[in-house]
């Protein structure tokens, strides 16, 4: 489309072209973000005070910043897509968004939060500090915590949908500093989606083959974590430690997974 044809649509038609046209061919990472801006101030223009169609651009944009790195600017376009969702809730399609644009909004309070994590591990972190970034994980885990409730209530416990809410929420457990409870969460979590994908008709399973075996290799590498950190805290080797690199092997066959040096708890 040329510059002169666009400029003879109204803001709803260019809208709608531009989508199309990021649907048919997705530009990489910087170009979509660009791409995203525009379509939400072309909803502002085109779709007034409709807070479900304004609330899908800001999603678009927050998925598209996390895209490409930008965290933090996600995390406040995911802020705004979730109230304008809300608002709308009794809408089914705004319903039915609602999960995807929480889990965006969790997984970029995730990887805002990640940042910071490298700074408290090198014991550069005051208390407070460190306090305020426990705090970040918790508000991260509550977003997760509601797309999961989301889903449910749209689409009915345990549907797909929800494995990705699970898997990123469990990467997340992972990524701060490592603990028993950190891990055991973790690994329940990936558990539950391991057992969604598993009960799925292999019909309709489409790629959940692939995502099985990776779901393997985190569940195997995880639970030979939580064995050295049972072990360290406990001194010595227990019947659940034994279960568990027991279970790793039977999950990443003999040659065991790469997993970090393990840490004590503080």
């Amino acid at each position: 489309m040329t510059a002169t044809e666009t400029l003879t649509l109204t803001p709803s038609e260019q809208l709608a072209a531009l989508e199309t046209s990021l649907e048919a061919s997705p530009p990489p990472a910087d170009a979509l973000v660009a791409a995203r801006q525009k379509c939400l101030a072309l909803a502002q223009l085109a779709c007034g005070g409709d807070r479900y169609q304004l609330g899908r651009a800001c999603c678009n944009l927050a998925r598209a910043y996390l895209e490409a790195g930008g965290a933090d600017a996600a995390l406040r376009h995911a802020e705004r897509a979730e109230a304008l969702l809300l608002g709308e809730a009794g809408r089914a399609e705004a319903a039915a968004l609602l999960p995807e644009a929480m889990l965006t909004l969790a997984c970029a309070h995730a990887e805002s939060t990640a940042r910071l994590r490298p700074a408290a591990d090198d014991g550069k972190m005051r208390a407070d500090e460190r306090a305020a970034l426990e705090g970040r994980y918790k508000r991260a885990a509550q977003a997760f915590l509601r797309a999961l409730a989301a889903s449910k209530k749209v689409f009915g416990r345990d549907h797909p949908s929800c494995c990705p809410i699970l898997r990123g929420w469990a990467r997340m457990e992972v990524q701060r500093k490592a603990t028993v409870a950190s891990c055991e969460t973790a690994l329940e979590l990936l558990r539950r989606e391991t057992a969604i994908r598993e009960a799925q008709p292999r019909a309709a399973a489409g790629d959940d083959a692939d995502a099985l075996l990776g779901l393997a290799q985190e569940r195997g590498e995880l639970m030979l974590r939580l064995a050295g950190l049972l072990e360290a805290k406990g001194g010595g080797e227990s019947a659940r430690v034994r279960e568990l690199r027991a279970e790793a092997v039977a999950l990443l066959g003999e040659g065991g997974g790469v997993v970090a040096p393990v840490e004590s708890e503080a």
